[in-house]
């Protein structure tokens, strides 16, 4: 019974450092609280309840993976639970420090960056795994977390910039893959050896997926509006790129 009290109370005291540091969210700080003022009977029973988050940190992906982002410029969810992770008016670059806390909090799966504001608000959902839209928000951009194999090198904190209903014109693709997911498609243009792939295309009505040896700088491709067809630039790609 005592060991059981002492993991419960280094459980409890390192997700209270987190929200102090502004990693938690509120609703789990509510629950911290909570677990002070209850029966002592009732507070092994939520310490299991509650375990799996505290130490599911190091399960975001597997361990020959690591967590990135792909930036999605002038969007934000709707829907989803939501927190602040950090905000300076004083300085107009938060974007690194944003993925920095994302990345390293337990249930973060994505943030919000308010530019007007000079805030982000980090999301405990995925809108490509769960049940959230996105909707168009001049002056945020929505940054989605997925997971990078090691073997690939990029020094950035977000590989893609993803472009919603924009289909690619003037440029062949270099390989076509069909009956993959949007993930699957990233992570083709990720790992490929064949040709430098600078880009790719998905449709979420056929589940097809192009892949471009040029990007928007090139000078061939270009992009119009096409609902259902996301355009995705590898941003690993652009300047330093490497395979181990």
């Amino acid at each position: 019974m005592a060991m059981v009290m002492a993991i419960l109370r280094t459980a409890i005291l390192d997700q209270l450092d987190l929200c102090n540091r502004g990693s938690t969210p509120r609703h789990f700080q509510v629950q911290l609280f909570l677990l002070f003022h209850i029966p002592q009977v009732s507070i092994y029973c939520t310490f299991f309840i509650y375990s799996w988050r505290i130490f599911q940190i190091d399960n975001k992906c597997a361990p020959n993976a690591r967590f990135l982002f792909e930036k999605v410029t002038s969007f934000e969810p709707i829907g989803g639970h939501l927190t602040l992770l950090y905000s300076d008016l004083a300085s107009p670059g938060i974007v690194t420090e944003c993925a920095r806390r994302c990345e390293h909090s337990a249930m973060c799966r994505a943030f919000v960056v308010d530019y007007y504001h000079q805030s982000c608000h980090g999301l405990f959902e995925n809108s490509s795994i769960g049940s959230l839209d996105l909707r168009l928000s001049m002056g945020k951009d929505y940054f989605e977390g997925f997971c990078v194999p090691n073997h690939v090198h990029c020094d950035k904190f977000w590989p893609f910039d993803r472009i919603i209903d924009q289909v690619t014109v003037g440029a062949r693709p270099e390989e076509i893959v069909r009956f993959i997911s949007r993930s699957e498609c990233r992570t083709r243009c990720l790992e490929e050896r064949k040709f430098r792939c600078l880009s790719a295309s998905y449709n979420s009505f056929t589940h097809e997926c192009h892949l471009y040896s040029e990007d928007r700088n090139s000078g061939a491709l270009s992009l119009q509006f096409n609902k259902g067809i996301d355009f995705m630039e590898n941003q690993c790609a652009i300047g330093k790129f490497m395979m181990h």
